[in-house]
């Protein structure tokens, strides 16, 4: 409005100015208010088409957001920009002003004052803006480049045909459920994990490392759980995920540890639970490498432990008044120390679907890359699509088992 008045005094000029929709109602009142009874001065909340304005125009005046640089380009109109910076590595509008400026098609104006801008604003007049050869099909060249891209690299599902065969041949449906171990690291990735599973609208058990945990991260999966609406459900897993056999397979509650020192760990772990998320832990334990010990057992069975979960052909202990809910399929099996392939997971999903009643999937969410998430994210549209898996959560099978059993003892 200042340069207006500067240049009117030189030369009779017409300036609109536009507003804009987003422009706060305070700000724009107080432009009408400087602008008030200025000749030759027009104030505008919103232009249509502001391209074809600015192309019947003699000079535009402007920031240089992109949108603007693209209008300024396209509609050949001579150009002064005073580009948005704070001081504090916002450049990205002088950065473009600069490389524009350098291939003719605008001017910049250095400083932000009136009679600076009236006098760049006089330049502009005699200025012509250079046509510019550039590619301004974007939209549809992005698309060209991302049908290439997806033509090299197609994720193929054929690994899942042993699945679906599997689903189609059962006469009845089949209880499936995933258990995710290792909650307390990798958390990015725990998260995109649970993504995966709110997407498909599948519970997910979740098997936490207690001492793992900070009071962070248990807020985010606090929160995350109670938005869930009952898909995801957490218990302990292990203490502290720490190997305590020298001689024998790794193991945290293994034949190297009495009792007592077993009783310790696993009772400290539910405390910490407690305290970090109250009453949403279950009283289910998997131990960290599917390995325990009877003892295990024993001290379970003291503090209130209901499910024991560990891999489906893992020793049998006696298990007292513990319910056992294995797991039988190993997302990253391996054998002799070679992982799986994809189509050998699922030959071992598809044996799994075809010989039980319920499947239980185990997951590990730290070595779970986009492509792994991806491959789970097929399997998970298959068993959606069968109409013969029924998605369920540890405790609902082990609820149902407590009713069957109550109703077979009525029976007898």
């Amino acid at each position: 409005i200042q340069a207006h008045k500067i240049l009117a005094k030189r030369s009779e000029v017409n300036t609109t100015i536009v507003g804009g929709l987003f422009l706060p109602e305070s700000d724009w009142a107080h432009l009408h208010n400087l602008a008030a009874g200025v000749p030759g001065l027009t104030l505008k909340r919103f232009i249509p088409k502001l391209r074809e304005a600015m192309s019947r125009s003699d000079v535009s005046v402007s920031q240089c957001g992109y949108n603007t640089a693209l209008d300024i380009v396209l509609s050949g109109v001579s150009a002064v920009v005073v580009p948005f910076g704070d001081g504090n590595n916002e450049d990205e509008q002088t950065k473009r002003a600069r490389r524009l400026e350098g291939v003719g098609a605008l001017k910049v104006c250095e400083k932000a004052d009136a009679e600076s801008l009236a006098g760049e604003i006089e330049k502009a007049l005699t200025f012509r803006s250079r046509r510019l050869s550039l590619d301004f099909n974007g939209g549809s060249s992005s698309t060209a480049i991302i049908a290439k891209l997806l033509t090299r690299k197609v994720r193929t599902t054929d690994w899942l045909e042993p699945v679906r065969k599997a689903l189609v041949d059962r006469a009845e449906p089949v209880k499936v459920f995933f258990r995710d171990d290792d909650a307390g690291i990798e958390n990015e990735r725990f998260f995109r994990l649970l993504d995966v599973f709110e997407s498909f609208a599948t519970p997910l058990d979740i098997a936490v490392i207690p001492k793992a945990l900070s009071s962070e991260l248990a807020a985010q999966m606090t929160k995350r759980i109670s938005n869930s609406r009952g898909l995801f459900h957490i218990h302990q897993h292990g203490y502290s995920h720490a190997n305590h056999e020298l001689a024998n397979r790794k193991c945290e509650f293994g034949p190297a540890r009495n009792l007592q020192a077993q009783f310790a760990d696993i009772a400290g772990g539910q405390e910490l639970l407690a305290a970090f998320f109250d009453d949403l832990p279950q009283p289910i334990f998997t131990p960290p490498w599917n390995r325990c010990t009877d003892r295990t057992v024993h001290a379970l069975d003291q503090l209130g432990f209901k499910v024991l979960s560990r891999e489906s052909r893992a020793e049998p202990l006696g298990l007292g008044r513990l319910k056992e809910i294995p797991v039988s399929v190993d997302w990253f099996a391996k054998r002799k120390g070679i992982a799986f392939t994809r189509r050998q997971i699922g030959t071992m999903i598809a044996d799994e679907l075809s010989s039980r009643n319920e499947v239980g999937i185990m997951l590990h969410h730290a070595q779970m890359d986009r492509s792994e998430r991806s491959c789970l994210c097929d399997l998970l549209a298959v068993f959606a699509k069968s109409g013969k898996v029924q998605s369920r959560s540890m405790w609902s099978l082990f609820e149902a088992s407590q009713k069957a059993e109550r109703t077979f003892a009525h029976v007898i």
